[in-house]
């Protein structure tokens, strides 16, 4: 799929020259709680790992029928293998589980999934390469934006990566992220 994704040329530099100030400016909204998720989701899951990764998003709650919550958490920490997205799928009935929510929980559960938002795909949009935001749990859009986000982790310069203990996919995303609500 990362065949599908090009850049214009032209655009890379730029926007990697920017990435640490990016990464810093929209971790800072979030740094103290994501540290706290990154180091303390364990495996098993438990289903308040979901609720802690919500409150620190500010996302909302998906309406969870009985042992729902249980059966998605199974199938995200032991059937997803990056980059596949297919089993999203499968989880159909649960309303409000956005595919922006589910990427989080993705992103804390197996750390190379991105994190997806309206702002990223809006500074994929501004670096020329259209990828279209939904709220749907759509495997495909998910799977082009994966394919966007390693495209990137593959041509950044070394020098443009900034030193954290936050992995490469993060600081990718966050800078897209800040990029696109930089408009």
């Amino acid at each position: 799929m990362q065949d599908l994704i090009q850049f214009p040329d032209g655009v890379l530099a730029p926007f990697f020259a920017q990435v640490p100030q990016l990464f810093a400016k929209a971790q800072a909204k979030v740094h103290e709680p994501y540290q706290r998720l990154l180091y303390t989701v364990e495996h098993p899951l438990v289903e308040s790992t979901t609720d802690a990764i919500e409150s620190a998003f500010g996302l909302s709650h998906p309406a969870w029928n009985p042992g729902s919550r249980t059966q998605a958490i199974d199938l995200l920490d032991r059937h997803m293998r990056y980059p596949a997205t297919e089993p999203i799928g499968d989880l159909r009935s649960i309303a409000g589980l956005d595919l922006s929510i589910l990427s989080h929980y993705l992103h804390f559960f197996h750390h190379a999934y991105p994190i997806y938002t309206k702002e990223s795909c809006a500074g994929l949009e501004k670096l020329g390469v259209p990828m279209p935001y939904t709220r749907v749990r759509n495997s495909d859009i998910y799977g082009l934006y994966i394919a966007a986000i390693e495209v990137l982790k593959e041509r950044i310069p070394f020098w443009d990566v900034p030193e954290t203990n936050v992995y490469l996919t993060r600081i990718v995303q966050a800078a897209l992220h800040q990029y696109g609500a930089e408009t």
